[in-house]
């Protein structure tokens, strides 16, 4: 299989950029902002994570690369937030 049926020319205009702040700290009080952002394309989905955990001595970037349908897929499997979780509906039946 060609590379370019996999993941065609995307054009400029297919590239949404999103970035989110995500604040976090530790026990001591020290806080700092990690990075997210991601790239929502028609063919795929692309994540990069920055920990800024000032306590960490490894400050390499984290890159996920999926195709759409293997995003899609991952989605399926979240459990819903709106429904109970399934092992606590059969503790509940048992009772």
């Amino acid at each position: 299989m060609s590379r370019s049926k996999v993941f065609p020319s995307i054009s400029p205009k297919d590239l949404a950029l999103l970035k989110s702040v995500l604040s976090s700290h530790d026990s001591s009080g020290a806080k700092w902002d990690n990075q997210l952002y991601t790239w929502d394309t028609p063919t795929v989905y692309l994540t990069l994570y920055q920990n800024n955990n000032p306590s960490l001595q490894d400050r390499r970037l984290l890159l996920v690369m999926e195709s759409r349908p293997e995003h899609l897929l991952e989605d399926l499997d979240l459990p819903d937030p709106n429904q109970p979780a399934a092992h606590l509906v059969s503790l509940a039946s048992k009772q």
